[in-house]
């Protein structure tokens, strides 16, 4: 998830046995389990490897959570917008006060603030799938904020959420949910572009 590894990486189970001071066993299964997830495939005869960054799979995974976080958005707002609205604050704020060279708390605070719109909107089954997507939301938020605070400052980022908590406040549905879709593509594109060209951030570091 935090891009420690990087897509294409090989995964030894006798090496990571070693590293980790376990068996193979429950590497074997943590591998099963990775690959249900989505975040790593097995190739016959060749092994278990970090799954590559995928162009379509980024589509099809914005355009779910689009779907998702928007309706989500939509019924939290209806239900207690001042509860979402105090919830969603407090974790900018947090923002304010992370580490925003190392990146890490960011993307864990990111991650936070949409899946609290999930679980605002006290839809269970909704809910359900989106934390069904957590692992793969997360692992592209490290790489999408990853890309953006090599090219742009990261305090535009935390002024960009402060603007939903904005809008939530003074009870803008429609602009809130153009907000979200707008935010939600912004990222896509971020990640497009990275594979497309993935070398671009490599060269300053």
């Amino acid at each position: 998830l935090s891009g420690g590894l990087k897509p294409g990486t090989r995964l030894i189970e006798q090496e990571l046995s070693e590293q980790m001071g376990i068996s193979r066993f429950p590497i074997r299964e943590a591998l099963a389990s990775l690959e249900r997830e989505g975040l790593v495939t097995v190739e016959p005869y060749k092994g278990a490897f970090v799954k590559p960054f995928n162009e379509e799979e980024i589509n099809e995974l914005y355009s779910i959570r689009s779907l998702l976080e928007v309706h989500a958005l939509q019924l939290a707002m209806q239900r207690n917008a001042k509860e979402l609205e105090k919830s969603l604050r407090s974790i900018v704020e947090q923002m304010k006060l992370s580490d925003s060279i190392a990146g890490s708390d960011i993307v864990y605070l990111d991650f936070i603030f949409h899946k609290t719109i999930s679980q605002l909107s006290k839809n269970t089954i909704l809910y359900q799938l989106w934390d069904g997507l957590a692992s793969r939301i997360q692992m592209y938020l490290n790489l999408e904020i990853e890309r953006r605070t090599e090219s742009s400052n990261i305090n535009n980022l935390i002024l960009n959420h402060t603007d939903l908590c904005d809008l939530v406040a003074s009870g803008k549905t429609s602009q809130a949910l153009d907000w979200l879709k707008c935010h939600l593509e912004t990222g896509r594109t971020t990640l497009h572009n990275f594979c497309v060209s993935p070398d671009n951030g490599n060269e300053q570091g």
